[in-house]
């Protein structure tokens, strides 16, 4: 693989690198490394978003798709990565052959990668390179990289044996050095501290590799690998490949610069340089210039060639140049000022020199050699008297970096507005000369709350935390989305009291069921700022529905999120516990376990109630649960107890979420006798059922807290009612339903009916239809009384409901009512429209079977007929 050549900037010893940003799209844009919140900035950037690619999908993904390169004469390659090893790829990989290199380590890591299952660092695609398994993989083993003086393996380009200092090392060819070096680099910054775990080198080296009985990986050689084989176009476009399948990027394939404000070892901030950090520019000659040393190393200012050149009135070129003398270790300051300066400046100076008499006028320049390290003011330009304005500005005040800021402004040539990264004090404020620190920590945010907890769709939602910063808090804001937008809203917080911030998210930016996500951002007084984890709730009266949403796991979306829901109580109290809150609630969409553990709260089967609770799962049935049964549970007195939903086991097991916690009611069940038997007073018992002989199944759980256990096992077939439900103990939740009957009285005969009728005036005898336009809108509940239910979509052929009634004689009371859809060729058909069975509770036997049309006209028949179950 041939290398791009990238300028360098300057090559500094080992860890100090400045290498030209690849183009690589706006990725990082967003990332400043000059801020000392940096590498924060850069782990959240890293991790999110994120799709873990399988491990065992690397073949299917990368190799067939990238790392598999066409030789022109349809064969197709793929190199090992430390030797140069050519396989003929022909579509799959052989393992046995080929290996997928973790270039960290598998047992580098912390944790095991795969317990209790493949975590992400495990199959991270940015450190996964194909070698030969037998003479590179199983050779390299977990040896830190190196570079071997005495080899005692080759194969083709790579090399294990001792280096320099006598360490087992393995070398892989030179074209993968670098690349190496930042899949290692990506994987410490990538994965440190999550869960907790340490992913530095100091952590590396000392606790894992040191254990292992290995030689410690050396970081100074990794970054020096970093700038000798930077990043060529294969790289590169690896990257770009992953991204589209992991959607994370490598940042040090991007931008290589990076490595220079990250000290590995421990994972903190650097500066790649030194930089100004105060500027005093007093009355007479109180003039001085603090430099700050954040490289994590004793700086020689004199063997550096390190100086400070001032440019007077606007002048392109130096007027007074000086060197400077001494060193500065990690963390301090180098203070030089006019020799005449008070006695508070002197006391602090580690150089004074009479060149030290600029005005507010004069850019100042520090340089390492010809190198730019950082510049106040612009080089060839006069701003008159002084860039700036009040304290924050270059005459006759004191400016001092903030302490966000972790790097020097390289670039001469542009405007100078010191308020962006300096803070103002008035003129002769000598103070804070002689000492700098670093504000790497950012604003906490703590005790988040929301009045009130969930808000009606005309109430506006105050939202009160406490923040608190070293530094004070420089802005507080509220920000917000609905129905997760991509749009954010923000509002200035207020100071009440203390610590505490209060802003409100108006009622006008929301309606009756929509999803408020919302948030705070901080920043103190020297621009570090910190957001914390959002919180959502959903505003006025959700539909049940809308928190039945679930993702391919079958795991609820809106966990944890609180709601209101108003619907009529199927489950009352004490039906399937009686020592804690189990009760169903249905709304016009879909229905809902309510549960509070413990409570005694009376709900009442057939009230109407409005709930207030956080949204839970429990063995994936959605639950909603109260914070306060008593308090959060509204009885609106007598409601319209739903009908049940009538289904076969096919199509409810067909579309499973739809139904559960809804009532629902499947005829002609049997027991298949491959369950639990019918059970004894006082036990549970899960029935394995069936209503067509056995091709479809469904669990029906018996609850010892019902009348139903202890009772004879009734004489099957029968129809049951019950609420479809879910046990199952693990994700995905996709199995484990059930019916659960509430009572005896969920049991019960039906009769299956076959019509067929012809409604007079839209009947077309040449087509032996019905005119389809009968009716164009026709409502998914039932018009009638008798038989108010519901269905979840009207048939495309449906032109009607009507009502059909069973009497036992002509003139004689109606025995059963069931609400059916009239289809456009005459059947009265079941609610999918695909048979025309359907059935009404009674018993079998002899019956008027009248048909009634919304025009309260009906139909009977001439004599009765005899009706069964089947």
């Amino acid at each position: 693989m041939k290398k791009i050549l990238y300028t360098l900037f300057s090559l500094l010893v080992l860890s100090n690198i400045a290498i030209l940003a690849q183009g690589a799209g706006n990725y990082y844009d967003n990332i400043d490394p000059r801020k000392t919140t940096f590498i924060e900035d850069l782990k959240t950037r890293i991790r999110e978003p994120y799709t873990q690619i399988p491990y065992s999908q690397y073949d299917e993904t990368i190799v067939a798709n990238y790392e598999s390169q066409d030789n022109g004469d349809g064969t197709r390659s793929v190199f090992g990565v430390y030797s140069h090893y050519e396989y003929k790829y022909s579509g799959t990989f052989t393992w046995d052959v080929m290996s997928r290199e973790h270039t960290w380590c598998q047992s580098w890591m912390p944790v095991d990668p795969n317990d209790p299952v493949e975590r992400d660092e495990y199959s991270d695609q940015h450190h996964l390179f194909p070698v030969n398994q037998n003479n590179a993989n199983a050779i390299r083993s977990n040896y830190p990289l190196g570079e071997v003086v005495t080899a005692d393996n080759v194969f083709l380009e790579a090399k294990r044996g001792t280096d320099a200092d006598g360490h087992e090392v393995y070398e892989p060819r030179d074209p993968h050095k670098g690349d190496a070096a930042r899949a290692l680099l990506y994987m410490s910054v990538r994965y440190d501290d999550i869960d907790g775990y340490d992913w530095s080198f100091n952590w590396l080296n000392n606790h894992i590799i040191n254990d292992l009985g290995k030689a410690p990986q050396d970081l100074n050689l990794l970054l020096q690998w970093n700038v000798q084989d930077p990043p060529d176009q294969w790289e590169i476009e690896r990257n770009d490949y992953i991204q589209s399948i992991q959607e994370n990027r490598n940042p040090f394939v991007d931008h290589p610069e990076y490595v220079n404000y990250i000290d590995f070892n421990d994972l903190t901030y650097k500066s790649p340089e030194l930089y100004f950090s105060e500027y005093v520019e007093g009355s007479g000659n109180n003039k001085a210039l603090e430099i700050f040393n954040n490289m994590h190393s004793t700086i020689d200012l004199s063997a550096g060639d390190y100086k400070v050149e001032i440019y007077s009135n606007g002048s392109a070129t130096p007027t007074t140049i000086i060197g400077l003398t001494g060193s500065v270790i990690n963390g301090d300051v180098f203070v030089i000022s006019n020799p005449s300066a008070d006695a508070a400046v002197l006391n602090v100076s580690d150089q004074t020199n009479t060149g030290i008499n600029f005005d507010g006028d004069d850019a100042i320049v520090l340089k390492k050699g010809t190198e730019v390290l950082d510049v106040i003011g612009q080089i060839g330009f006069d701003p008159g008297t002084e860039w700036g304005s009040g304290d924050a500005s270059t005459a006759d005040n004191t400016i001092r970096r903030k302490s966000v800021i972790g790097a020097g402004d390289t670039d001469g040539s542009d405007a100078f507005d010191p308020s962006v990264e300096w803070n103002g004090y008035p003129d002769n404020t000598f103070d804070g000369l002689g000492s700098h620190h670093l504000n790497a920590s950012a604003p906490t945010i703590a005790s988040m709350s929301r009045t009130p907890k969930v808000p009606t769709a005309s109430q506006n939602i105050a939202v009160t935390a406490d923040i608190t910063d070293d530094d004070g808090i420089g802005s507080a804001k509220l920000r917000y989305s609905i129905n997760d937008e991509i749009s954010v809203h923000e509002i200035d917080m207020t100071n009440t009291s203390g610590n505490t911030y209060q802003a409100d998210i108006p009622s006008t930016a929301y309606s009756d069921g929509d999803l408020v996500k919302y948030w705070i951002y901080a920043e103190d007084t020297e621009g570090v700022y910190s957001e914390n984890s959002s919180e959502q709730v959903f505003t006025g009266t959700t539909p049940i529905s809308t928190l039945h949403a679930v993702n391919s796991d079958g795991q609820v979306i809106y966990y944890g999120t609180y709601a209101r829901i108003s619907g009529v109580a199927t489950v009352g109290s004490g039906t399937f516990s009686t020592s804690s809150l189990d009760v169903y609630v249905q709304d016009s969409t879909a229905g809902i376990d309510i549960y509070k553990g413990g409570s005694t709260r009376t709900v009442t089967r057939g009230n109407d109630y409005t709930i207030v609770g956080s949204l839970s799962q429990y063995n994936g049935k959605a639950e909603l649960v109260p914070d306060d049964a008593n308090s959060d549970i509204n009885d609106n007195g007598a409601g319209i107890l739903p009908i049940p939903f009538e289904l076969t086991i096919e199509q409810v097991l067909a579309s499973p979420e739809t139904y559960e916690g809804r009532l629902i009611k499947i005829f002609n069940l049997s027991n298949t006798g491959s369950g639990d038997s019918w059970p004894a007073a006082g036990s549970n018992a899960n029935l394995t059922m069936t209503d067509d002989g056995g091709a479809h199944t469904v669990t029906m759980r018996i609850d010892k807290d019902t009348d139903i256990d202890g009772s004879p096992e009734p004489a099957w077939p029968k129809d049951v009612v019950g609420i479809f439900n879910q046990y199952d103990n693990s994700a995905p939740y996709t199995y484990g339903y059930q019916l659960m009957p509430r009572d005896l009285n969920d049991f019960s005969n039906s009769v299956a009916v076959q019509v067929k009728i012809f409604l007079q005036g839209p009947y077309n005898a040449s087509t032996d239809n019905m005119n389809t336009n009968l009716n164009s809108s026709i409502p998914k509940t039932s018009p009638y009384s008798e038989n108010p239910r519901m269905v979840e979509s009207v048939p495309s052929d449906v032109v009607d409901w009507v009502l059909v009634q069973l009497r036992t004689t002509e003139n004689g009371p109606v025995v059963a009512s069931h609400s059916a859809l009239l289809n456009k060729d005459g059947r009265i058909v079941a609610d999918d429209g695909t048979t025309s069975t359907i059935r009404l509770t009674a018993d079998p036997g002899q019956y008027f079977i009248v048909v009634k049309h919304r025009n309260h006209l009906s139909v009977m028949s001439s004599t009765k007929v005899q009706l069964n179950s089947n």
